[in-house]
Order: structure tokens, then sequence, then C-alpha cells
């Protein structure tokens, strides 16, 4: 992470999630359809590294399109607050993943402007 000089690590349950993510999307609308889900983690501010342990697929009220992938968020308390529970508190959510599959592979304005509100 550039900005803030933080350390990414990922586990490879999270690289799958995203992975089986990609392979329905795929298949049920088009491997040109945006798609994205929930990231689930800790951001340790004190080691400057946000380690990602799972992530999910999209929920089920979001809005998916080759140009957009609005997340929603039915069920995303509960299935936040499930994360933690079973985590010991050490999982808890840390943002939202979403892919770019008809363009560069960065922030598009719609990103920026949404994580700016």
């Amino acid at each position: 992470e550039l900005r803030h000089g933080y350390t990414v690590l990922r586990s490879d349950t999270a690289l799958r999630g995203m992975a089986a993510e990609l392979k329905r999307i795929s298949r049920t609308q088009s491997d040109k359809a945006e798609t994205g889900g929930l990231i689930f983690g800790e951001i340790d501010d004190s080691h400057r590294t946000i380690w990602i342990d799972s992530v999910s697929g999209p929920p089920s009220d979001s809005k998916s399109s080759p140009s957009q992938f609005l997340c929603g968020t039915a069920g995303t308390k509960e299935m936040a607050a499930f994360k933690a529970k079973s985590s010991g508190n050490s999982s808890k959510f840390v943002g939202i993943w979403h892919t770019h599959p008809v363009s560069r592979g960065s922030p598009s304005e719609d990103d920026y402007n949404a994580m700016l509100k």
C-alpha cells in the first residue's frame, strides 16, 4: 500500500476466494463483468501491516456489469460479526475488493469518488 507505507499480506485462502468469484461471474454473466466482495483481516498500525485472511463474493444486492461493480450491503453486518466471532475478534472487515477486467487494474475515477464519500 504505497500511500501510507503499509505492507499488505494475503492468505492463499483469500486468493482462492477471489479466483472462485472470478470463475463464478464468468460462468453466470461474462468474463468482462466487474465483480468483487468484502475483505476480512486485520490492520496493524504499529507494524504498518495489513493482513488479508479471507474475502467474500458480492453481497446478494450487488450490481455487476462490464463497466461497474456496486457492492451491496445485504448480510454484510452478519458476515462481519461471524468472521469476528469465529476468529476471536482477530479478523474484521477491512475493505472491499473488485475487478476491472476490461480496463487497467488500477482505481477508476468512480472508485476514487466512492472512497472520498
